[in-house]
């Protein structure tokens, strides 16, 4: 392909210019600013085009108005012309119908063709201080495009791998202390084997530090064992020294060592209904005694109207008396309940007989120790009743779960990089959102900003 035609516009300080070309090399002469880089740059964005955002659309605006932009005439290999027309910013434009499709942008592209085509005044200087191999290297490597490396730069890189791998007498290359290593390991085995006495004593030693490092293990496992047990026994001590004290103060009032479930509560109540019935029957037993002594002096005639007095007394009490004699009487039946509860309890704890009653302080430790023992046994009872509550609930979670996870579509699951990505990005939305301003915040700045 060439270009046989050229007619610029505007493009710089060209224009209006028409240039035709013959086959072969063309060579353009003009002095300094006669706009021979001005025209290379021109070629160079007919064939490629001219955006805004590059910087040299704005260095080649026409400088008079004219329109910017001008056409090419290409021949193609087979003969064919082709009229590219340009205006910027944009691609050119094919003009008129040809057959097919004009690749050659898209197969050479732009930054090709300006590092091996269209070679500015220094890239030029750089290259007459190259050697014809460099020369050779330069334009191989410029023919790589963006992807590819220098070669001479990949020869250099090559160049030092390998003299960091293996140097000829040197000591940090790699292969050079691979070397040093084999042949030290070479010198320890020679060692080694010529002692072949002192590495069965090491195999005889070896099994010996495993037979004792077994034996060590087994005892320290024994020892962690002993250990828990004393940890338990240590937490159980105080509990232990308290019962110990408490069944020496049974022994020393003579009472039994063992009581039957509410038991202590159950002799209580029994005592204070024998104290009540107890001070019933003496109150009367002092009504019924003035009674008794006037009955037991014989009646004589002056007595008993010198008595008149005390017997009206005993007639207007006579009533009090008989209710007294049925409390009496009920009281005695009372007893005999409270007679046959005792003799059950004695046969219940197998007592051939009553024990004593315990002293005021045992008395009242016992109470405080059944006091204790039925709070804590309250505080079971709560524990026992929240922990079935809490039972409940974990299983009415564990059956939505299951609900919610047949309903849920089977996706695969997230890698740990995404959901911690998704995490990150959650916390700064919600960072986002707290430094926000407020609605009334927004609504009274736009109010200003609409007064403003």
């Amino acid at each position: 392909m060439r270009i046989k035609e050229l007619y610029v516009e505007g493009f710089g300080g060209l224009g209006p210019l028409s240039l035709s070309f013959a086959p072969g090399l063309n060579l353009i002469l003009g002095p300094n600013e006669a706009g021979k880089t001005c025209l290379m740059e021109f070629i160079r964005a007919a064939l490629f085009g001219l955006v805004k955002r590059d910087g040299a659309y704005q260095r080649y605006l026409p400088l008079d108005g004219r329109p910017y932009g001008g056409r090419v005439v290409v021949e193609e290999d087979g003969g064919r012309e082709l009229v590219l027309v340009a205006r910027f910013p944009g691609l050119p434009r094919r003009e008129g119908k040809g057959e097919g499709e004009w690749i050659f942008p898209r197969e050479m592209g732009a930054l090709l063709y300006s590092r091996v085509f269209s070679l500015g005044l220094a890239q030029v200087s750089n290259l007459t201080l190259l050697s014809g191999e460099e020369m050779a290297q330069h334009l191989y490597s410029t023919a790589l495009g963006p992807l590819g490396k220098a070669y001479a730069q990949a020869v250099e890189e090559l160049e030092r791998s390998r003299e960091d791998l293996f140097k000829a007498k040197g000591q940090k290359p790699l292969i050079n202390q691979l070397v040093r290593e084999i042949k030290s390991v070479d010198g320890e085995l020679s060692r080694l084997k010529a002692l072949p006495s002192r590495y069965e004593e090491l195999l005889r030693e070896l099994k010996a530090l495993e037979g004792e490092l077994e034996r060590v293990t087994e005892e320290w496992a024994r020892v962690r064992r002993e250990r828990e047990e004393w940890d338990i026994l240590a937490r159980a001590h105080p509990l232990f020294s308290q019962l110990e004290e408490i069944q020496r103060l049974l022994e020393g009032e003579g009472l039994p060592s063992s009581f039957p479930p509410q038991g202590l509560e159950r002799l209580g109540t029994l005592e204070k209904e024998l104290e009540q019935l107890e001070g019933e029957l003496e109150e009367v037993r002092l009504l019924l005694e003035p009674v008794e002594k006037a009955l037991a002096q014989p009646l004589q005639g002056g007595d008993i109207l010198s008595r008149e007095g005390e017997i009206m007394a005993i007639r207007e009490e006579w009533a009090l008396i008989k209710e007294k004699r049925r409390r009496l009487l009920e009281v005695d039946g009372h007893l005999s309940v409270l007679d046959g509860k005792i003799k059950e309890g004695m046969d219940y704890l197998e007592l051939n007989s009553l024990p004593p009653r315990p002293t005021g302080v045992v008395w009242e430790r016992l109470k405080g120790f059944m006091e204790g023992f039925s709070a804590l046994d309250k505080e079971r009872l709560a524990l026992e009743k929240e922990l079935e509550l809490r039972e409940e609930e974990r299983e009415r979670r564990e059956s939505e779960l299951e609900t919610l996870r047949g309903m849920a579509p089977q996706k695969p699951p997230l890698p740990r990089d995404e959901v911690m990505a998704r995490q990150e990005f959650v916390s700064q939305a919600k960072e986002h959102i707290l430094a926000a301003p407020s609605f009334w915040q927004m609504a009274v700045s736009v109010f200003f900003l609409l007064l403003g």
